[in-house]
This record gives C-alpha cells, sequence and structure tokens, in this order.
C-alpha cells in the first residue's frame, strides 16, 4: 500500500464509510510506511471512529513512543477523549516539546469550556509548530 491509497481509506473511513480498519492493519500500515506527523494526526483522527478509544489509545502510544513524529497523534487522541490528566502528564514529561496548539486547547479546556478541538482549529494545521 501506498501512502496515498492510506490517505483514500482514512477519507472514506472519515465520511462514515466500513472499511474494516482494525488495530493490526493499523500496526502493518505504520511499519511498512514512513510516517509524517501529519499521517499520524489523519491516521488518529480516523481512528477515533474506526477503533475503540481504549485501542487508539494503545496503539498511538505505542507508536509516539517509537517515533517522535507520532507524539502529536497521541496528544490529540488524549485531547478528543477528554483525559485532561493524561494531557497534563504528558505535556509535563515533554517539556522540550512545543505542542503549542494543543497547550492552547488544553488550558482551555482547563476552564471548563465544552468546545472540541475540531470546532476551534483545524486537525491539518496540528503538526505545523511541531
Amino acid at each position: 500500500m501506498s501512502m496515498e491509497q492510506i490517505g483514500i481509506i482514512l477519507s472514506r473511513v472519515q465520511n462514515g464509510e466500513n472499511v474494516s480498519l482494525d488495530e493490526d492493519i493499523i500496526k502493518q500500515v505504520v511499519n511498512n510506511l514512513s510516517f509524517e506527523c501529519q499521517d499520524y494526526v489523519k491516521l488518529a483522527s480516523a481512528s477515533t471512529k474506526a477503533l475503540s478509544p481504549k485501542v487508539s489509545l494503545s496503539l498511538f502510544n505505542s507508536f509516539q513512543q517509537k517515533d517522535e513524529k507520532a507524539e502529536i497523534a497521541y496528544l490529540y487522541l488524549l485531547l478528543e477523549y477528554e483525559m485532561m490528566e493524561q494531557v497534563k502528564e504528558f505535556l509535563d514529561a515533554n517539556p522540550e516539546n512545543d505542542f503549542k496548539k494543543l497547550k492552547l486547547f488544553y488550558e482551555l479546556k482547563q476552564t471548563h469550556s465544552t468546545y472540541k478541538l475540531q470546532d476551534i482549529m483545524d486537525i491539518d494545521s496540528l503538526c505545523d509548530d511541531a
């Protein structure tokens, strides 16, 4: 599979189609292709529709431990699932990384805001300040 084909599959998942995207397929794709930050974010976003939160978080936690390009995708998932304690722990453990946009969103959520990440920023731009 090429990155272009993966992009098509992820678009279909985002549009609500069932394409049998599961944990094993995602692992295989990530292991066989060279992913950049934005690729991980798109995959993470699609995983929220195709996988359970537990599986998505576990998968992207393992990716970010092996490849720092996956850190923003993992942080995105933590914020998407509103796991604020884990977000704080992640940000505290990674002070050398900026994650500016996601830090700002985290601070907004600390004010008990009901906004979703997609309400105030384009997830395609999350890697721009990485």
